[in-house]
C-alpha cells in the first residue's frame, strides 16, 4: 500500500530547456485580453477552436498570442511561460486553438499550444 519509487529527488527531475521547448501548452489563461486589439476590433473574444499563434515579436517584453487569421493580439502569456522567448530563438513555434473564451464579466480566452 506504499508508494512506489527510488526515494531520490531524481524522481522528482525538471526538464531542461530543450525539453520544456517541446511540452504543449494546455489551459493557458491569457492576460489583458480586455485591452487587446482583437477585442477591441471585433468587439468580442475569439470563439472556441480559432486558430492563434504566438507572435515573433513580445510588447513591451512581454509574449503575445495573435489570431492566425487576422494577427491581431488576443492577450497576453502569463509570465511563468517566460521561457518561450528563448524556445522561439532557438526556433520554436506555438500555434493552437481557443479552448474556452467568455466576455462576461471580464473577457477571458484559454488557449491550448502545441509546439514546432
Amino acid at each position: 500500500m506504499g508508494s512506489s519509487g527510488t526515494g531520490s529527488f531524481g524522481d522528482l527531475r525538471t526538464p531542461s530547456t530543450s525539453e520544456l521547448c517541446l511540452i504543449a501548452i494546455k489551459e493557458a489563461l491569457l492576460e489583458e485580453v480586455a485591452l487587446s486589439e482583437y477585442y477591441k476590433n471585433q468587439y468580442k473574444v475569439p470563439e472556441k477552436g480559432h486558430d492563434v499563434e504566438v507572435s515573433d515579436s513580445t510588447v513591451n517584453g512581454r509574449i503575445v498570442v495573435i489570431s492566425s487569421s487576422s494577427m491581431d493580439i488576443i492577450g497576453f502569456m502569463p509570465s511563468r511561460y517566460s521561457y518561450l522567448l528563448g524556445c522561439m530563438k532557438k526556433g520554436h513555434r506555438y500555434a493552437g486553438k481557443v479552448v474556452f473564451s467568455g466576455a462576461s464579466p471580464i473577457p477571458k480566452v484559454m488557449v491550448n499550444l502545441d509546439a514546432n
